[in-house]
């Protein structure tokens, strides 16, 4: 005489229930977006400017969502600006645009490139 089990043991329900768990924690670990500092930064070109008002280029390299700010250095804030704040992916024409510079003392800021936890700075 044969005996047929319907459905599945106590064992093979937790077994299941088990490696469903593990197999979705494995493919939330592998959708996060890793960052390395060897294909992520932040460049400005034109870094030696006169006084004069002018404007720079911006390149991010990234891989992911980043975002751009300011960071301005001394008492003067409010004379640059950014086309472009935040995105995805590298891009290299974000300009910074800046004021004319009408104090006796030099000004300088950092634009700060976040990359989820992770900083990168570009001195201007």
């Amino acid at each position: 005489m044969i005996i047929r089990r319907r459905g599945m043991s106590r064992f093979s329900k937790w077994f299941f229930s088990f490696f469903v768990t593990v197999a979705a924690a494995a493919a939330a670990v592998v959708s996060c977006e890793e960052i390395s500092a060897e294909n992520t930064g932040i460049t400005i070109s034109g870094q030696s400017v006169s006084s004069d008002a002018g404007s720079c280029t911006v390149s991010v390299k990234a891989s992911g969502r980043w975002v751009l700010s300011i960071v301005y250095d001394g008492d003067q804030d409010g004379w640059a600006s950014l086309t472009t704040t935040s995105g995805r992916g590298s891009k290299d024409d974000i300009l910074l645009a800046y004021t004319e510079n009408t104090s006796e003392e030099s000004r300088s800021l950092r634009v700060v490139l976040t990359v989820g936890n992770s900083d990168f700075i570009a001195t201007f």
